[in-house]
């Protein structure tokens, strides 16, 4: 399958992701990796999960760990076309009248999306570390 987000507006959105201190140098240096989603539930399918707003990515930030320093990424996220997620999607569905092309990623609310998914690790780009507390 190929996905071109080279489109006359593909659709760019600066996300939250937050993680355990843990994976934070694993995706500093090879940027997320879907295969290890689902780690805190797949809702909205089994991709790699985003937020608008960093009070919500905030709750993720070492969910196992406490005592670790607060730190969370602000991502660059191609959204590109997106539906409602569903548990249980490995991708996103095919678009309306399309044999072959699919939705870019899934979310929690196709009006007022706050969650997003992203199924392709070259969707997303880890922009800036947040150090907070």
């Amino acid at each position: 399958m190929s996905i071109d987000f080279r489109g006359p507006n593909p659709m760019e959105r600066r996300l939250y992701h937050g993680t355990d201190f843990t994976n934070i140098p694993a995706i500093c240096e090879n940027g997320f990796n879907r295969n290890f989603r689902g780690k805190n539930g797949v809702r909205y399918g089994q991709g790699v999960y985003f937020a608008r707003d960093a009070k919500y990515s905030a709750c993720y930030v070492n969910a196992s760990d406490r005592t670790k320093p607060p730190i969370m990424f602000e991502v660059n996220v191609l959204v590109g076309q997106y539906c409602k997620g569903s548990e249980g999607l490995s991708h996103p569905p095919l678009l309306p009248k399309h044999a072959t092309n699919s939705y870019h990623s899934t979310v929690d609310n196709e009006l007022n999306p706050s969650i997003f998914v992203a199924y392709h690790d070259a969707q997303t780009y880890p922009a800036y570390l947040i150090h907070f507390g």
